[in-house]
């Protein structure tokens, strides 16, 4: 019996690589910046585009360029960005596709990328869960997804702890703060954001997560929000932070 059970699974994965064979000669997976096709073991990019990312390199250093724009602002264990983000680049066409054409496999790609990095760093070895910045509902519902929340899972998933996406609400549609001085900025996030539960949250470490950081005035408004619980501390982390 298990001679035969092994054969009939032998043949099932058979099957199945064929089926994919014939789906890539007629839905072949192609590179999101140049349109080459992609070798079996690459995702999202080619190889070639794959070097011509523009990583941060944050995440093993204290003090970074990240961690330096919440000094005096918010109380920040640790934060790191994997891409920057340049106008016109290849990040922000990446994030395009994330955010305005269902592509959330670049979220999922770019979190696990990301959670090796952490994973090895060790600076965020104490991380008990993982929180995303919620879309406004009506934002939400029209898109069908918060953009960070697979990036988020990734993360949650290789540093093994829970993510909630419950816990923080926005309050009101963000607006461009584009030109706005710091102050200005602080002011439009005021009561931006609300916390809709604090159960398990006291006492806790948490990595709060974002698609792209430019000012810093969203997390700044949420972490706000989460410091003000007894003994919880923040970590940050983005897909991207713009130069």
């Amino acid at each position: 019996m298990e001679v035969i059970r092994y054969k009939r699974l032998l043949n099932f994965q058979n099957l199945h690589r064929i089926g994919d064979d014939l789906l890539g000669l007629f839905y072949p997976r192609c590179c999101l910046e140049c349109g080459r096709q992609l070798l079996p073991d690459a995702e999202v990019l080619c190889h070639v585009c794959l070097t011509e990312l523009p990583k941060c390199g944050f995440t093993d250093r204290a003090d970074n360029r990240l961690e330096e724009m919440f000094y005096g602002r918010a109380r920040i264990e640790a934060a790191t960005s994997y891409l920057y983000f340049k106008k016109y680049g290849i990040v922000q066409r990446l994030m395009h596709l994330l955010k305005y054409r269902g592509r959330q496999d670049i979220g999922t790609w770019i979190g696990e990328a990301l959670a090796i990095e952490m994973s090895d760093s060790g600076r965020f070895a104490s991380i008990d869960l993982v929180i995303p910045v919620p879309l406004h509902p009506k934002k939400k519902r029209k898109r069908g997804y918060n953009q960070v929340t697979r990036f988020g899972q990734a993360l949650a998933d290789q540093l093994e702890v829970a993510l909630k996406e419950n816990v923080l609400k926005r309050n009101r549609k963000g607006k461009s703060l584009t030109g706005k001085t710091r102050i200005d900025r602080n002011e439009s996030m005021k009561d931006a954001f609300s916390l809709t539960s604090s159960i398990d949250l006291e006492g806790k470490h948490i990595l709060l997560v974002d698609d792209i950081i430019t000012s810093g005035a969203t997390l700044e408004a949420c972490a706000q929000k989460l410091l003000n619980l007894p003994g919880t501390r923040v970590s940050l982390a983005s897909m991207a932070f713009t130069l």
